[in-house]
């Protein structure tokens, strides 16, 4: 059995074949399509996570990562990964790292042979990432009762280390280990027990 195609572009036999509108969709994907300039706008929002509010400069990180080919030629990136990596790049320069910084963290220590340079860039930006001040254990400092000076407290100290090693701590004297029953025996009976046989 052959179906043929009327021109109104339905197939004979086979109701709504042919029908199929090509063309572009009504309506984008949601949180996928950039604007038609190719670039976010101030009313649009990012596709990617801001991380805590703060701004980051992406298109500076993008021109870091793209100079690393300047730097070490295993290390060419296209730009659509740097394009992907910058998010990365921008949270090292957010924390105080400087161009040259991040550069020398990226291409310091190569292996011989890089086989995939987005792929070992992406490894070394997220496992090197240097501390955020929000990360940082504040130092908890205390007064001394032996000397009145301060100390940083490791765990819950009162004194100080040179007050503790000057005059450590006694531990308490363990108790008497308790007497066996003969020792029991002969302090309320007076003398060994007789045995009767």
């Amino acid at each position: 059995m052959s179906a043929t195609v009327s021109a109104e572009g339905e197939a004979d036999g086979a109701p709504g074949a042919g029908s199929q509108e090509v063309g572009p969709p009504d309506s984008p994907s949601p949180g996928t399509a950039l604007p038609a300039e190719g670039t976010l706008g101030e009313q649009t929002s990012s596709p990617l996570p801001v991380p805590r509010g703060e701004l980051l400069d992406c298109e500076a990180a993008e021109r870091v990562l793209l100079s690393l080919r300047k730097v070490d030629a295993r290390l060419v990136l296209g730009s659509a990964e740097a394009a992907r990596l910058a998010p990365l790049a921008a949270q090292w320069l957010a924390r105080g790292v400087s161009a040259a910084g991040l550069r020398y963290a990226l291409a310091a220590g190569l292996p011989p042979h890089v086989k995939c340079p987005a792929a070992l860039v992406r490894h070394r930006l997220r496992e090197k990432m240097p501390e955020d001040e929000a990360d940082r254990v504040p130092l908890k400092l205390a007064m001394c009762t032996g000397c009145e000076r301060g100390f940083r407290v490791i765990a819950d100290e009162e004194r100080c280390g040179e007050c503790r090693a000057a005059s450590p701590v006694q531990p308490p004297e363990p108790a008497p280990a308790r007497p066996g029953w003969r020792e029991r025996m002969r302090l309320v009976g007076g003398g060994s027990p007789v045995l009767d046989h």
